[in-house]
């Protein structure tokens, strides 16, 4: 007998899916803002902030799945951000992300510790991976782009791992007590 599951099974999965899609839908649509540093003009993304998330809802989606379900959805969040967005941009988002999720993949199926430290860890040794990924295959990268699109993953990574257990978590709290 087939097992029957609610939406709420895959919470993490499709927020993680939807992040990675959202992420690429507004900066394929929002102009940079223009930042001129020491006389040096340079395009700065205002949706790299939000792309640090993308790491910690993985990690949480791999909790959810399993280590080898979780590159379902790594690919569905691919199709659909080709889908949505075009091939160019399309492109440097996959190659950023193959490149960077798989590291932090394997950091956190790998890693030692606790889920939240495996979270921070991971995600703090794949994202500025990302941000140097993209930025060289969109042909933007400049020490200016690549500090604030990898420090702003990187705000965004210790935030979420800041705030999810005070969120009251259920799952991060019984895994904290089990490696305890």
């Amino acid at each position: 007998m087939l097992k029957q599951y609610s939406l709420s099974h895959f919470k993490w999965t499709l927020l993680y899916i939807i992040t990675i899609v959202g992420v690429n839908v507004g900066y394929a649509s929002t102009p940079p803002i223009m930042v001129d540093l020491f006389g040096k003009a340079y395009e700065l993304d205002v949706w790299g902030v939000l792309f640090g998330t993308v790491f910690v809802t993985r990690d949480l989606a791999q909790h959810e799945l399993g280590k080898t379900k979780v590159l379902g959805a790594m690919a569905v969040a691919a199709l659909l951000t080709f889908a949505m967005v075009g091939p160019e941009l399309a492109l440097a988002s996959v190659a950023a992300f193959v490149c960077s999720e798989t590291i932090d993949w394997a950091w956190y199926s790998f890693g030692v510790g606790s889920q939240r430290n495996r979270i921070l860890t991971s995600s703090v040794i794949s994202s500025p991976i990302d941000a140097l990924v993209f930025l060289l295959v969109v042909q933007d990268l400049n020490p200016l782009s690549f500090a604030v699109a990898a420090t702003s993953k990187l705000l965004g990574i210790i935030f979420a791992w800041y705030i999810l257990p005070r969120l009251n978590l259920q799952m991060l709290k019984e895994t904290e007590n089990a490696s305890s």
